[in-house]
């Protein structure tokens, strides 16, 4: 039996579509792939600043001649065009004359907390 189609005819209407919906399916999945990964580089990102702004106090810290005294600090910074807030806390570390610091870095625009940094420091130095 001989088959009607000829070499010059087309693609059906069913061909056409069942294309398109494959192409779709697989561009919609790389979208999505694509906005994950771009989301999770600004996330990496921000830590990384977190995290830099975070020892930066720190390093503040030990050599500002300034006495610290008990409680909480906070303050904004931006970096790289973004904004962020850090909170410094001193408390008693157990030891006599010793300080307890902690340093916590939040995103503005969720406070969430991206970096946190312990360390102590005697009194006086």
């Amino acid at each position: 039996m001989r088959s009607r189609r000829n070499k010059d005819d087309g693609f059906t209407l069913i061909e056409v579509l069942a294309a398109l919906f494959v192409f779709s399916s697989a561009a919609i999945g790389l979208m999505t792939i694509s906005q994950n990964s771009v989301k999770s580089v600004r996330d990496l990102e921000d830590r990384y600043i977190a995290r830099t702004i975070a020892d930066s106090k720190m390093a503040e810290i030990f050599t500002d001649p300034v006495q610290l005294q008990l409680g909480v600090i906070d303050g904004e910074i931006t970096q790289m065009g973004r904004p962020f807030t850090w909170t410094l806390t001193v408390t008693e570390s157990g030891q006599q004359g010793v300080y307890a610091l902690r340093v916590d870095v939040m995103r503005n625009s969720d406070n969430l907390l991206l970096a946190e940094v312990f360390t102590i420091k005697r009194r006086g130095r």
